[in-house]
């Protein structure tokens, strides 16, 4: 596309229609209620093993709003051009963090019956220093105000620049970008050890923040894909999202792909080498009981049939294909997720023996009610401004983008 079209874009032709919007935003309807409803039911059935069930929903959405915040402060960082049209999309993947403070009620509700530290007892007089509730809720409560930040002072510049077209602010976001993602990367490590791997306070893994980190990277890219692949196929933007900007986020998904094996390789390799009991109850526990299934699934999925599906040049291209090897990622890091957190629900109210593998009622209601609100929440800010920002001065670099 040529400077002068870049000029003369039409801002109306890249607004969310209302037909579209309304056909996505009861879609998300629909899933929340239907969330709502086997959610419901399982508090019902089993209450203190729902809050497990609930936390994977939790842990699974909010992943994909950090990884979207992720992928907004790399770009800044590194000052790239070519994903100015993709932006817009993973900032309003980040503007849900704020409520995912609210959601994060039901996990305190839960905190005795999911974290065994909370019980007298049952911990070191040095860890409890750490894992303790008041504590928690403080460190909680840290998280979420630098996340809201964070995504609240990145979209609010490139929303003021579609509106007055300062440049300057593309420079300011660059140098927050750099502070700001120091930040994000304490405060996300710093989550995975408190909300999943203090599920089991014995245990413990100096290489866990990255693991939940390099989940989030390949939630955010998967979830930014078909987004993309979808509002491809909208009137004002075909020729705007191609297949060069479907190619850079399959080369993102790919390349996390892989760094997500080397950490899970290297956090298995060094606790199966060195031995240690209080390291290795933690995959003692996922080799039987039915869930060495799903950590051969977990191995077999998430790397070495995804690392196939990945690697050709035409499965980041073709939409169809890329759609494919999106969605095949999301579903394994929704297993992944699984396999971290639910072998720890109870095979019995109030006992202190961990379950054997079995999906329930819970674990899908709880993934559609986090998922519907997401969901609605992301469409909401989307609809509300162009979803490509329109004068953000590296533009035309994204629009004649060629891998």
């Amino acid at each position: 596309m040529s400077s002068h079209e870049t000029k003369t874009l039409n801002p109306a032709d890249f607004v969310l229609p209302d037909p579209t919007y309304g056909k996505l935003r009861n879609l998300a309807v629909v899933a929340l209620l239907a969330g709502a409803g086997l959610s419901a039911f399982g508090a019902n059935a089993e209450k203190s093993n729902f809050y497990y069930a609930y936390l994977i929903g939790f842990m699974f959405w909010l992943t994909v709003a950090l990884g979207g915040m992720f992928f907004v402060l790399l770009q800044h960082l590194t000052r790239s051009g070519w994903s100015v049209v993709v932006r817009r999309t993973a900032e309003a993947f980040a503007s849900t963090i704020p409520f995912f403070a609210l959601l994060f009620v039901p996990i305190a509700i839960g905190l005795h019956d999911m974290y065994s530290w909370t019980h007298e007892g049952h911990i070191t007089a040095s860890k409890a220093k750490y894992l303790n509730p008041s504590f928690f809720f403080i460190r909680a409560a840290t998280y979420f105000v630098i996340w809201t930040y964070i995504a609240w002072r990145m979209s609010s510049a490139s929303i003021k620049q579609d509106q007055n077209g300062d440049t300057s602010l593309t420079a300011r976001l660059q140098s927050f970008s750099a502070g700001g993602m120091l930040l994000f990367a304490l405060t996300i490590s710093f989550a995975g050890f408190d909300w999943v791997m203090s599920l089991q306070p014995h245990w413990y893994s100096t290489i866990f923040g990255v693991y939940i980190f390099s989940g989030a990277a390949l939630a955010g890219f998967g979830t930014l894909s078909l987004a993309m692949i979808g509002l491809s196929r909208l009137k004002g933007l075909q020729g705007v999202i191609t297949a060069e900007h479907f190619h850079g986020l399959g080369k993102f998904l790919f390349g996390f792909t892989v760094f997500w094996a080397y950490i899970a390789f290297s956090q298995f390799m060094l606790i199966w080498y060195a031995n240690i009991p209080e390291e290795t109850e933690f995959f003692n526990h996922r080799f039987h009981h039915g869930w060495e299934t799903v950590s051969a699934a977990v191995l077999l999925g998430q790397f070495c049939l995804a690392f196939l599906i990945l690697l050709p040049r035409a499965t980041k291209r073709v939409p169809a294909l890329l759609t494919f090897g999106a969605l095949w990622q999301l579903f394994f890091h929704y297993v992944d997720l699984f396999w971290l957190i639910a072998p720890h629900k109870k095979e019995t109210p109030g006992s202190e023996e961990f379950a054997h593998f079995s999906v329930t009622a819970g674990d899908l209601g709880a993934f559609l009610l986090v998922g519907g609100i997401f969901s609605l929440l992301a469409l909401r800010k989307l609809k509300a401004h162009s979803v490509v920002p329109l004068k953000d001065p590296r533009l035309e670099e994204s629009l004649a983008m060629v891998n």
